[in-house]
């Protein structure tokens, strides 16, 4: 699927197939979340895998301080060793399981809302089923803020579990017509248009 999302390029592939839409829970309902770590970018040289881990524990941490007891992990596709994630959660006492092999649909089937991080297909996948997606873009990171437009974005998990008590959403309608609003009708054509521009 092609879309004009500044933050994703081309043909999505990791968050393929796009789910049927479902009802939402509501905030006050969330009983699991899923969490999706978020993915180290090749040019993201101050987002460290230490970071990413950190940034793991601290949101699993603050969904276990409001009361959200499951929880499931899912890792990007990719090079990355789920065992390194569980030990981490595991020596800070937060077990939780891992997941690193499959789709998303399964997860997202299971969940109640999801955190994750802005530069996914997931996020569209997520928002495509109806379900809540809140975007966690933690600092430091070179990912700019501006490219996912006016979309909530949330710097930790602290912040996103006090909107989950106090009942806040982000707006997923709202931010899957501006990632998804227009839709490359003839990709080559499209690709044709940008390289006039830039030229």
């Amino acid at each position: 699927r092609h879309t004009r999302f500044r933050n994703v390029t081309g043909v999505q592939t990791c968050a393929l197939p796009i789910c049927h839409p479902r009802r939402a829970a509501r905030p006050n309902d969330f009983r699991r979340a899923l969490v999706l770590p978020i993915a180290l970018d090749v040019g993201d040289i101050v987002a460290s895998r230490a970071n990413i881990v950190f940034h793991l524990i601290e949101v699993v941490a603050s969904l276990h301080r409001i009361g959200v007891r499951e929880i499931r992990v899912k890792t990007h596709p990719g090079r990355v060793n789920p065992d390194y994630y569980r030990e981490a959660l595991v020596d800070a006492r937060l077990e939780c399981p891992v997941y690193a092999q499959g789709g998303l649909e399964p997860h997202l089937e299971w969940a109640d809302f999801v955190i994750g991080p802005p530069n996914s297909g997931a996020w569209v996948e997520t928002l495509a089923t109806g379900l809540p997606y809140y975007p966690l873009l933690p600092e430091p990171s070179l990912i700019d803020p501006a490219l996912c437009g006016d979309a909530a974005l949330y710097r930790s998990g602290a912040a996103i579990a006090e909107d989950i008590a106090q009942n806040r959403t982000p707006d997923g309608a709202r931010t899957l017509q501006a990632i998804c609003g227009d839709v490359a009708v003839d990709p080559s054509a499209r690709f044709w248009d940008v390289m006039e521009a830039s030229v």
